[in-house]
């Protein structure tokens, strides 16, 4: 459970760096054509994504020109875990 609580963090302070960073081009109009992404984070550190997720659409991010539709859902670690493993064999 370790590994994968470490693998939520760096992605989790990744997107900070990428989003707070200004390192992804942003635009004016964000309307269609949305990256749409579906994230599941222990719930100690899904409401900071959440934040990022919001800044994202606010600012109107854009990866690879299209804009960032992110949702965060609150699970418990042990549920990630599960699905982590499932889909990895």
């Amino acid at each position: 459970m370790a590994i994968s609580t470490a693998l939520v963090l760096a992605v989790a302070t990744g997107a900070v760096v990428v989003l707070r960073g200004g390192l992804l081009p942003s635009a004016e109009s964000c309307r269609s054509n949305a990256v749409r992404l579906s994230v599941a984070a222990s719930p100690d550190i899904a409401p900071a994504l959440r934040t990022v997720a919001d800044h994202a659409r606010k600012a109107g991010i854009r990866s690879d020109g299209r804009c960032l539709d992110v949702k965060v859902s609150s699970r418990p670690a042990k549920a990630i875990v599960a699905a982590g493993e499932a889909g990895a064999g």
